[in-house]
């Protein structure tokens, strides 16, 4: 069952083939997530075909509350995709986009406007381009984390923000921190105050529809002195947030900017780490 409620409703009238369509599906689906926008397909039969969804690599639950093959009436604005169309830029987000392979549908709506993105004479990466220009070029400043970073220890805070950057690893398209480093790094900050850290376990749970993921590290901590273990120190990582807990409660909150590079360890204090710059960790005031 398609929900009314999509932010954009995308309208492909006769395309030329599945490949097509499947090419579009997955460019929302992978852009935008597993809602907020609506498909409709008018010109390959009632029901959806299989190759759709094996082409596009689309979960089944998200075709199946997504795309439809029922023609509704388009909502305002409406933006035709058209190579010779003004750029996409010039205008605000359309309610709804209609891509339309035969022209006959299109010529009806008389009060849309026509766009374009590169002037391809392809409809089908015309159609990526806009989809790309009004929504997935904004994400990274739409997601903006509402969290503060916190750092119990301001120099300790620094140094594992740093080492953050450095632990960034990327597992089956995945953003993930590597166990060992960020292990490594607090034994070196926990040494300071006669306590030895052990890693014990990690776990990782990734949400393969709504594309996050939730990595857990869990390391013992013993006591210098006699070796008594005193408790267990957790780490959690989840978009772009790691949160590390000790028997006191939150020690440290690092927020990590994965598309700039930088990670902070308390308001206004950030280090950052260029690609051209070989490993060299740069300290924002």
């Amino acid at each position: 069952m398609v929900e009314d409620n999509a932010n954009v409703h995308v309208i492909i009238v006769t395309p030329p083939s599945v490949f097509d369509v499947a090419v579009i599906l997955r460019a929302l689906y992978t852009g935008l997530g597993p809602r907020g926008w609506k498909l409709t397909i008018v010109g390959l039969g009632n029901k959806l075909p299989l190759k759709l969804v094996t082409e596009s690599r689309t979960p089944v639950s998200v075709v199946r509350e997504n795309v439809s093959t029922l023609l509704e009436e388009p909502s305002e604005p409406i933006y035709i995709v058209d190579p010779r169309g003004s750029p996409a830029w010039l205008h605000p987000p359309p309610r709804s986009i209609v891509i339309d392979y035969s022209g006959s549908y299109s010529s009806k709506l008389s009060s849309a406007k026509r766009i374009s993105s590169l002037g391809l004479n392809s409809l089908t990466y015309e159609t990526i381009g806009i989809v790309y220009e009004y929504w997935i070029r904004k994400i990274p400043q739409q997601r903006k984390i509402s969290l503060e970073p916190y750092s119990r220890d301001v120099r300790s805070g620094l140094y594992i923000a740093k080492k953050a950057l450095e632990a960034l690893s990327v597992f089956d398209n995945y953003v993930l921190l590597e166990p060992s480093v960020l292990a490594y790094t607090l034994r070196k900050v926990y040494i300071a105050n006669r306590i030895l850290l052990d890693p014990s376990s990690t776990e990782v749970k990734i949400d393969h529809i709504e594309g996050k993921v939730l990595e857990t590290i869990s390391i013992e901590a013993y006591s210098a002195r006699n070796l008594r273990k005193i408790g267990y120190i957790t780490l959690t990582y989840r978009e772009g947030v790691l949160e590390i807990r000790d028997i006191d409660g939150l020690a440290y909150r690092i927020i990590i900017d994965i598309n700039r590079k930088q990670a902070c360890s308390a308001p206004d204090l950030c280090v950052s780490k260029s690609e051209n710059e070989q490993g060299s960790i740069n300290v924002i005031y």
